[in-house]
């Protein structure tokens, strides 16, 4: 069973940041992280790379929302 986007993970879970600060998207690993201890598992690459309007969805979004 896969795991399903949706549920945040920590890597240091005592420290539960919120804050959109820096975006990257790791494709091997199918993680989205979007700071440096906040990630979502399970995003495939069809997710990430998903555009409407010639804008990538994802990116544009979390960038939108940064802080």
């Amino acid at each position: 069973m896969s795991e399903q986007i949706g549920e945040a993970k920590y890597k240091d879970p005592k420290n539960k940041n919120l804050k959109i600060e820096k975006i990257a998207y790791d494709p091997k690993e199918q993680k989205l992280f979007v700071n440096e201890n906040l990630h979502f598992c399970g995003v495939s690459e069809a997710v990430w790379e998903y555009k409407i309007g010639g804008y990538q969805v994802l990116d544009k979004y979390l960038k939108s929302h940064k802080g």
